[in-house]
């Protein structure tokens, strides 16, 4: 039995989106019951022949990650700024991530990060719900933090 911390509460999220300015900002203001979530990947394209021989192959995938703040995170003009530097040049802006889960000692490398949406205005309801932001991966690496 593992007297290991499974808390969630100590995640470092840094992140850099270097031709907007951003560098290394550590994301803060998470929402309560969802910091962020990512996706399952598709590693493998897969087909059986008639002959009932499985046959498959290696396949590179998006890593979609969608990243949940309040509507005070200062976190929240980071997103802002990528967003509209992105909407003047009409174009994407990549970004590089490093996430560190203390509670598994592992920490993940994210690059080549595109903003893919954008919850602009928060929802007013008895008090304003959170931002969502969703950022698609070229790649996610694990390693020890």
């Amino acid at each position: 039995m593992s007297n290991q911390s499974i808390t969630s509460a100590n995640t470092i999220f840094v992140i850099s989106v270097p031709d907007c300015g951003i560098m290394n900002v550590q994301l803060q203001g998470f929402t309560a019951d969802n910091i962020f979530g990512v996706d399952a990947v598709t590693i493998a394209e897969t087909s059986m022949g008639i002959d009932g021989i499985l046959s498959g192959g290696f396949v590179h995938s998006i890593t979609k990650q969608k990243i949940h703040l309040r509507p005070n995170s200062e976190s929240v003009g980071v997103f802002e700024t990528w967003y509209s530097m992105s909407e003047q040049a009409q174009d994407v802006y990549k970004a590089s991530a490093m996430v560190t889960l203390p509670a598994t000692g592992k920490s993940y490398s994210l690059k080549g990060g595109i903003l893919r949406t954008v919850k602009l205005i928060p929802d007013p309801a008895k008090t304003l719900k959170d931002h969502e932001f969703e950022v698609d991966w070229e790649s996610v690496r694990m390693g020890p933090s």
